[in-house]
């Protein structure tokens, strides 16, 4: 959960070039102003300005961006540093950013917005100071100064597109101030926009972000996966899918995950238009992950239906050789809005903190609780299995049979119980290392290990070994 490797982060392949333009408030080197010259200035303020322009230069978004960031870097004489970005999945004409940057020591940050149409490429940017006060983006972002094409609302299928002059349609400023909030449990915390609330009372099991117009974020939510044939495959509740490719994973489990929604009281759903936007470097060893788009169709509980589109962060992991973990990070809005709300999630998402010191001895507890749970169950069916000794003594059969279907329980609860370890271990990031000639341990950085003790036998053959988790804490009979 940590920032350098957050979903947020990941999210920002969606565009691979950005671009902004600055505003004429801020000094900048006389040779740089005539950049400004193919920009119109349709908004301003004491603390910024909203631009557009039409290039007819640029046939695609990404030419559109390039350009842009190169009179940018000219004006500024400085590079801006990109904070979130997404680009339309469905079209690819389209797409958005919000950025930073160090204008001769003045901090600004600002939107910028783009489309490929005829007679050219619209682009629109929107440059504001960084300490100016609450409500100044609202001053600059509104129907009359922002573009038209940034303010068209994304309609289900059937319907036609319209372009709305009401402020709701108009683009959701990402820059806006967030309100941090720290989770119950002390292991993150993250900055919430108006209006937006959380359920979520821990972090470490992923994080729910509701919106106050049907929005929805979810944030590193997890769930294991049996493979099919698989011992636990048939156990109820079980979640089962092929180990393939993010997109086919959660194709085949959302049916899976929205069947149990149903059953607990919660809404379904239906997925529609599932694509792959792009590949994403996987944040677990031998993961897969991709970033998809697609939609949502839901029914509540009172029957109603609404749709909605999503762009999400899915990572699929293995966590032995009959099971693997799934991991989703999702930004979900109505239709009409998803285009306009992409910028403010994708913020919230960035802001996620996470408290390490906290995060590992929650997990160093965790780990003390399950071997505690599972000696605690070992004790109970040694207990029963006395107890049932005692009062069928004579019928060895039976107590064989009884012996029997024992040691099959206790094999599958030792076999999960190392496929937990297996994750554990993963999500801690370390495993230990024993000097074979001493007995002294450490522990080692989890996706560096295989390195650290090749290179420490070179010098010394065989005396440094690797000790799993699941061998720590839950080993084999003979280990």
């Amino acid at each position: 959960m940590s920032t350098a490797t957050s979903p947020a982060a990941r999210l920002l392949g969606l565009l691979p070039v950005l671009a902004l333009l600055a505003c004429n408030s801020i000094s900048t080197p006389a040779e740089a102003r005539s950049v400004d010259t193919r920009y119109r200035a349709v908004n301003e303020t004491p603390f910024g300005k909203a631009f557009s322009a039409l290039r007819k230069d640029a046939p695609s978004v990404e030419k559109a961006i390039e350009l842009t960031l190169a009179d940018a870097a000219r004006y500024f004489g400085a590079k801006p540093v990109v904070k979130s970005a997404y680009q339309d999945a469905k079209t690819g004409r389209s797409g958005g950013a919000t950025f930073t940057i160090d204008a001769n020591g003045t901090a600004l940050k600002g939107l910028i917005s783009c489309e490929v149409g005829k007679p050219g490429t619209t682009v629109a940017v929107v440059v504001i100071r960084a300490d100016a006060p609450a409500g100044e983006w609202e001053r600059l972002v509104n129907p009359e100064a922002a573009p038209r094409h940034a303010r068209r609302a994304e309609r289900q299928e059937g319907e036609r597109d319209s372009e709305s002059s009401s402020s709701d349609a108009a683009p959701k400023v990402a820059n806006e101030p967030l309100e941090r909030h720290v989770f119950e449990d002390n292991t993150a915390s993250i900055g919430l926009a108006r209006g937006w609330t959380t359920p979520s009372r821990e972090a470490m099991k992923g994080v729910q972000i509701i919106g106050p117009e049907g929005q929805q974020m979810l944030i590193g939510v997890m769930a294991s996966a049996q493979i099919p044939g698989s011992s636990l495959a048939g156990m109820p509740g079980s979640f089962v899918a092929r180990y393939s490719t993010p997109l086919e994973a959660l194709r085949t489990l959302a049916p899976q995950f929205s069947r149990q929604s149903g059953q607990n009281g919660g809404p379904v759903w239906k997925l529609d238009k599932l694509t792959q936007v792009s590949n994403q470097k996987p944040t677990m060893p031998n993961g897969r992950s991709s970033v998809l788009s697609y939609g949502v169709t839901e029914r509540g509980r009172d029957g109603a239906t609404k749709h909605y589109k999503v762009v999400a962060q899915v990572e699929i992991s293995p966590i032995s050789a009959q099971a693997f973990m799934i991991s989703l990070t999702a930004l979900r809005a109505p239709d009409a809005i998803f285009q306009r709300d992409l910028p403010v999630m994708l913020q919230m998402v960035q802001s996620l903190q996470s408290n390490d010191g906290e995060i590992n001895r929650r997990s160093a507890s965790n780990l003390a609780a399950q071997r505690d749970w599972f000696n605690n169950q070992q004790a109970g069916v040694r207990a029963q299995q006395a107890a049932n000794d005692a009062q069928h003594e004579g019928y060895w059969k039976t107590q064989r049979d009884n012996a029997q279907k024992n040691k099959n329980w206790e094999a599958g609860q030792l076999a999960q119980a190392r496929t937990n370890d297996n994750f554990s271990e993963a999500i801690r990031g370390v495993r230990t290392v024993e000097d074979t000639t001493t007995g002294e341990r450490k522990s080692m950085n989890y996706l560096n290990v295989d390195k650290i003790v090749d290179d420490l036998n070179e010098r010394d053959p065989g005396r440094y070994k690797q000790i799993p988790l699941r061998d720590e804490m839950h080993p084999l009979d003979g280990q």
